[in-house]
């Protein structure tokens, strides 16, 4: 459970400095970085807890960092008791247009 939260973080850390360091935009994640990103960790919680939920909300269009990447922290800090309800969706996912449900 910890190692898939560790994974994750490890994970979004080596991607965003990979990807930072190739893009003219560095305010902004294209959507498939950021779909990559979201995803893992979302993955790495269903891990952590023993859940199953399914990622329906593709973004198509780029996304501020700052707002992926709070994204990405509130879902590995969701407490799996708060994550094994049937939308689990912390609102700043839900600010960019993610959503989850089991």
């Amino acid at each position: 459970m910890r190692r898939a939260r560790i994974l994750a973080i490890l994970l979004t850390a080596v991607l965003g400095w990979t990807l930072a360091c190739s893009r003219s935009e560095a305010n902004q994640y294209d959507p498939g970085e950021a779909n990559i990103l979201v995803a893992a960790a979302y993955s790495a919680k269903d891990g952590e807890c023993g859940t199953t939920h399914t990622f329906n909300s593709i973004l198509f269009f780029p996304a501020d960092r700052e707002n992926v990447q709070l994204c990405v922290v509130a879902i590995l800090e969701t407490n799996c008791t708060n994550w094994s309800v049937a939308d689990p969706t912390p609102d700043s996912c839900k600010f960019i247009g993610v959503q989850f449900e089991s």
